[in-house]
């Protein structure tokens, strides 16, 4: 306007679901009703203010913060353009292989585990895992009564579907070999995909199987 306002106060309302963080510009926040206040004592005609606020958001979901202002004389102006924010869940699922740093003579057992990690803020869901062992090596046993895995055409290890992996949680898969012929560097290589992942994610490890009988 072309007056000068004074002893205005600039509220805003922190949606459920964001956790305040800090406020510049003397902002003062009150967890109790969650609304964060600035007074500003003088503002002049056609000047502006910018009040800074810093949020996180901790669950998905569309957003609204509201944002209100009283001038001097007592009138309420609630601000139509307020903030809208739509925070989306993370997915973020690795996968690891255990290491085999020692050659395998032909006939001796040993294996693999292959763990899933959840680190994002979603639920990963319909996860699935496969491993494609080298010919020249034996599936024994593949999987664990939780979490059993049944060997496929192709020497494949298909585990049963993981319906959901809960945010923070892991899984392991496990799997046990067998040498059969010599081989230098075979590679065993473990395959996931879940519903949020186009493309599957590889992860191997190589073994070596060699012959020491007389």
């Amino acid at each position: 306007s072309k007056f000068e306002a004074t002893n205005a106060v600039v509220v805003e309302e922190v949606p459920e679901g964001m956790r305040f963080v800090s406020a510049g510009n003397g902002g003062t926040y009150s967890p109790d009703n969650r609304r964060i206040r600035w007074n500003i004592d003088r503002l002049g005609p056609g000047k502006q203010a910018v009040l800074d606020v810093e949020l996180v958001a901790e669950i998905a979901g569309r957003m609204e913060a509201i944002v209100e202002v009283t001038e001097n004389a007592g009138f309420r102006t609630p601000l139509t353009e307020n903030t809208i924010v739509t925070v989306e869940d993370q997915h973020n699922l690795t996968a690891g292989i255990s290491r085999q740093d020692e050659p395998v003579a032909i006939g001796e057992r040993f294996g693999f585990t292959v763990t899933i990690d959840n680190r994002g803020t979603a639920i990963a869901k319909n996860v699935q895992m496969s491993v494609q062992v080298p010919k020249e090596i034996r599936v024994l046993a593949a999987g664990t009564r939780q979490m059993p895995g049944k060997l496929m055409p192709g020497n494949i290890v298909q585990y049963n579907t993981v319906m959901e992996i809960q945010p923070g949680d892991s899984m392991t898969f496990q799997l046990t070999l067998q040498g059969q012929q010599p081989v230098r560097n075979a590679l065993v290589q473990a395959s996931l995909k879940y519903d949020e992942m186009p493309e599957p994610l590889i992860v191997s490890e190589s073994v070596t199987v060699f012959d020491d009988r007389p």
